[in-house]
């Protein structure tokens, strides 16, 4: 299993707000994208109107983000607000300082190298690749589609929800499964590798959090590269995975010229 965590509500909005189909979901999304990018929160009442929606509605569009109502995650929106100011408007660093903690990224990266390189080698030899995600984790999965697919035919992207349970029932013993798995209410998604893993023999290779990784029992190759503990925060988590995935893409392209 292989782990890598970035997540934030903000985040989330966004993906909403990307993928859901035209409706009330979508339509609340993109009212706090908006209300986020201009740093200016409107109360539960004064959102409500602008959308010809209920209070009611807004509470549960909050809830699905896992939050008790709609305040508690305006609070957290504009918290997350003010950790992008920090980071990123007012902060002090030189370029050279920016250079030298992307650097020390990267070179935190290449313990990795091993692993990565073994999961280039079941990518290769396998049937077909799936890659599945959760809600959280879409520009990731499709990063590594991109990688997967320039190199190998047989590779599939699985949106959200529409991998389980009727795919599992018909996996060919050489297919490779990678997933990305973090965020919030993933419990069902985790459940449904347990069972995978009794009643198949595929290959996993699984993209999660370092706590996440805790409530999956594996023995298969676990990598987890949490932002938190690199030398600053402010590195994005995509450059960190853009690197990765260009090592797999590195690896692909030497095992096809052998």
């Amino acid at each position: 299993m292989i782990g890598v965590a970035m997540e934030s509500t903000f985040g989330q909005i966004d993906i909403i707000r990307k993928q859901e189909r035209p409706g009330l979901v979508k339509s609340i999304a993109v009212e706090l994208f908006n209300q986020f990018v201009n740093n200016h929160f409107l109360s539960s009442k004064k959102t409500a109107a602008k959308l010809f929606i209920s209070q009611a509605t807004l509470t549960k569009f909050s809830k699905r983000l896992s939050f008790s109502g709609y305040n508690e995650l305006i609070l957290r929106l504009k918290w997350e607000h003010e950790q992008i100011k920090e980071r990123f408007i007012s902060s002090n660093l030189t370029i050279e300082e920016f250079k030298n903690s992307s650097i020390n990224a990267i070179e935190e990266c290449d313990k990795f190298l091993p692993k990565l390189e073994i999961l280039s080698n079941l990518i290769k030899k396998s049937g077909m690749v799936h890659i599945v995600y959760t809600l959280q984790s879409s520009s990731e999965a499709n990063l590594l589609y991109d990688v997967v697919g320039a190199h190998k035919r047989d590779v599939r992207l699985y949106t959200p929800q529409s991998f389980f349970p009727f795919h599992l029932k018909n996996l060919r013993e050489n297919d490779l499964i990678i997933a990305f798995i973090y965020g919030k209410n993933v419990e069902v998604v985790i459940d449904d590798f347990k069972k995978l893993s009794l009643e198949k023999s595929n290959q996993l290779a699984i993209f999660c959090t370092n706590l996440l990784k805790q409530t999956i029992n594996s023995d298969d190759l676990i990598i987890v590269t949490d932002v938190d503990y690199y030398s600053k925060k402010f590195i994005n988590q995509h450059f960190i995975l853009s690197y990765l995935f260009s090592l797999i893409d590195n690896f692909l392209e030497i095992k096809s010229k052998s």
